[in-house]
């Protein structure tokens, strides 16, 4: 793997809406903004927009959902979460949060409501980096308000690169 390399610094002094998007590992960063939003108690919108392979197998999964469901509920965040792989038990089971749904497939951002004026922050691989960001723009996000951090593999530590 790479170093992380890339712009994911939260502004904790804004109060502008915040877009997390994350697949897979790219969800650690996501967490440690999430995990000072809500110490702070901070009335941001945030929406959370992440994708994985299996649900089961999915990183940080119950402290995610802990955390988004400690926002306070005023403040109109949510999280939506996309399993690509096999669900097996139903990731949500036992929750009954109206702003936590997952669904089975890829990512579809286009179909979210996005916050006007948010930041949004991505972080994953590159061809999600690229999927996510076009999606984005087609939902009607400024790309000056996105910042990227990309978790990739370098090409040397792959078998027979």
């Amino acid at each position: 793997m790479t170093l992380p390399a890339g712009e994911l610094v939260l502004d904790a002094q804004a109060t502008s809406p915040l877009v997390l998007v994350s697949a897979g590992i790219g969800i650690t960063p996501m967490l440690g903004m999430l995990r000072h939003l809500a110490a702070v108690a901070s009335e941001r919108e945030v929406v959370v927009l992440h994708a994985d392979g299996d649900a089961a197998d999915a990183a940080h999964l119950p402290e995610l959902l802990d955390t988004v469901a400690s926002l306070p509920e005023d403040s109109g965040s949510r999280a939506r979460l996309w399993f690509s792989g096999e669900h097996g038990e139903d990731p949500l089971a036992g929750r009954t949060a109206p702003h936590l749904s997952a669904h089975a497939g890829r990512m579809t951002i286009t179909g979210e409501h996005l916050p006007e004026g948010a930041e949004i922050y991505l972080c994953g691989g590159s061809a999600f980096l690229r999927g996510a960001r076009e999606q984005l723009l087609a939902a009607g996000a400024e790309e000056e308000r996105m910042h990227v951090e990309l978790f990739s593999p370098n090409d040397w530590l792959l078998p027979g690169a």
